[in-house]
């Protein structure tokens, strides 16, 4: 069966394990928006080379009207999504893993359920300025422990799911790797 992803906002370094794992998932159809002129369509092209039978199709961002999903990767340091979203009922971040960095408007922290990878994404980036700004609770942030212990009840809200996840892992193993080293 065939899903479909409508909008990926990418930096294409960022986003390449995603969208990989995207269409090798069975998603049918892949929108791809970059603020770089020619690198959505380049990487469009890519990915149909190598799933025939996926659709893939790059598109600027002010041309999209509506999607169910959106996926941002990018090192954007200024928020690339705010509510409403094309209308999507699930937003997932996957860039924004430093304070400088930012990928979702702070208007995300009232308007939509929020999750995280693990808690330590609650020290990072957009979670980290919404809780010490006041606009999210770090209490009402669902990490995916949680969720698998109590999934999610239906709701009308979009949900965010925000993840520092493995290039943070990565970055704090390469500095303490280098701290020791240089001890």
């Amino acid at each position: 069966m065939q899903r479909s992803v409508r909008v990926v906002i990418t930096a294409m370094l960022v986003a390449s394990a995603a969208l990989f794992a995207t269409a090798a998932a069975g998603v049918g159809r892949i929108t791809l928006c970059d603020r770089i002129p020619g690198r959505a369509q380049k990487a469009a092209g890519w990915l149909a080379r190598r799933f025939p039978g996926r659709r893939f199709e790059a598109r600027d961002l002010d041309k999209v009207t509506a999607t169910d999903v959106v996926v941002i990767a990018t090192t954007a340091d200024s928020p690339v999504s705010s509510p409403p979203a094309w209308g999507a009922n699930l937003i997932v971040s996957l860039g924004a893993d430093t304070d400088a960095q930012s990928e979702l408007d702070p208007a995300w922290a009232r308007y939509a359920e929020l999750y995280c990878d693990t808690l330590d994404t609650l020290r990072f980036g957009d979670l980290r300025a919404w809780i010490e700004s006041g606009l999210a609770d770090a209490t009402s942030v669902a990490d995916l422990l949680a969720v698998y212990r109590n999934p999610p009840r239906d709701s009308q809200l979009a949900r965010v799911f925000i993840s520092t996840g493995s290039a943070l892992f990565d970055n704090l193993t390469a500095r303490y790797l280098l701290q020791v080293r240089a001890r």
